[in-house]
């Protein structure tokens, strides 16, 4: 997005061996205090369409489905976005 408002988050993760013990929410709900700080309005990320855990953990932090399209006209992406007004 061109749209100053909005923080795209598009590089991170949590390594297999760490994974389930919360560490991704925590991670998310720091981005968001950290993007409300700096005063944006959206966050928006986006994931391959088979990762469970990705789209679970961003689904629970109150991200919405905003689009699909296919990357290098193979791979689905999921568009996710939150408003945070």
């Amino acid at each position: 997005s061109n749209d100053p408002r909005t923080f795209e988050s598009w590089n991170g993760g949590v390594l297999s061996h760490a994974r389930n013990r919360g560490i991704a929410a925590e991670l998310a709900r720091r981005q968001e205090a950290w993007c409300r700080n700096q005063r944006f309005r959206f966050l928006s990320t986006e994931t391959s369409h088979d990762n469970r855990a990705m789209l679970i953990v961003n689904l629970k932090q109150g991200f919405h489905v905003a689009g699909t399209y296919l990357d290098r006209g193979t791979e689905l992406k999921v568009i996710l976005q939150k408003s945070l007004s």
